[in-house]
């Protein structure tokens, strides 16, 4: 018998990527998460300016 063949990295990132396309919910989490960052770095970034 032959071993089954095995995904490439790039065959799995696109099967994660169409999977996340098809949720919704886990579309809004990443959304909430990247957001959440870009408010830190802002936040980082403003009081970075106010001591300088």
């Amino acid at each position: 018998m032959r071993k089954p063949l095995r995904k490439t990295f790039n065959q799995l990132v696109n099967e994660n990527r169409q999977s996340l396309l098809r949720n919704k919910e886990e579309i809004e989490k990443i959304e909430r998460k990247i957001e959440m960052r870009h408010e830190l770095l802002s936040k980082k970034s403003k009081l970075n300016k106010a001591i300088s």
